[in-house]
């Protein structure tokens, strides 16, 4: 069944606002953590950057990556965490 004009324009209409929202969202969350403490991860790439400098997160890693809801994180959970540390103080 093909779909006419105006159930194309409202099914892009409703993607458009699902995207605008996303985008606000992070947005305020950006302004509550302070752009000076924000880092960005290009899950393509795993580029990792932010105002300190940048790191690389290595492509075979990159498919395993998932992202934790904030207060569900607990160290002796069986899921698989990738923990940084800086190799100067070592």
């Amino acid at each position: 069944m093909a779909l006419k004009y105006p159930e194309l324009r409202a099914l892009l209409d409703e993607q458009r606002q699902r995207d605008q929202e996303l985008i606000m969202k992070h947005f305020r969350r950006v302004s509550e953590i302070g752009i000076e403490n924000i880092g960005l991860l290009n899950t393509q790439s795993g580029l990792v950057e932010g105002p300190g400098g940048s790191f690389l997160i290595d492509e075979s890693l990159l498919p395993k990556i998932s992202f934790l809801r904030s207060g569900h994180f607990s160290e002796d959970s069986s899921a698989p965490a990738i923990k940084l540390i800086d190799k100067h103080k070592y």
